[in-house]
């Protein structure tokens, strides 16, 4: 694995939140350091929910960096804000309603560490109802 400060994450993930608030609480529950053991940071990023995301988010999370956009600036923009404040050599872009599996993190970044050549990869992805879904088209 790469060798970095303590003090500085390995892995970002940023999540772009949009009237959310159940989806990215059960979201952030599952960021934990059985999903990546090594230092992550993850980053919220708002788009001017008017549900109540952003407080809970200060309350519940409080390690979380939230950014409150003004309006709604659209997914695109918006992963671009939470990317320009990433600190980690490796990005993860997590939709809000995504429960992350034990061990997801840690795998995508052992084999990114492994192929040197990868420069990106992405999850199988689970359905609630435990059925593999399509990820590309």
């Amino acid at each position: 694995m790469t060798s970095k400060p303590a003090s500085l994450p390995l892995v970002s993930i940023v999540i772009v939140s949009w009237n959310a608030r159940e989806y990215l609480a059960e979201c952030l529950q599952s960021l934990t350091d059985k999903v990546y053991a090594g230092p992550m940071e993850t980053i919220v990023v708002d788009n001017a929910s008017s549900d109540g995301s952003a407080e809970m988010v200060r309350t519940r999370f409080p390690g979380v960096q939230l950014v409150c956009n003004d309006q709604n600036l659209g997914f695109a923009k918006s992963n671009n804000v939470g990317i320009r404040l990433a600190r980690g050599d490796y990005l993860a872009l997590v939709n809000s309603d995504v429960h992350v599996l034990d061990g997801c993190i840690d795998t995508l970044v052992a084999y990114c560490e492994s192929d040197r050549k990868a420069g990106i990869v992405g999850p199988r992805i689970i359905g609630r109802d435990g059925l593999q879904q399509a990820s590309c088209r």
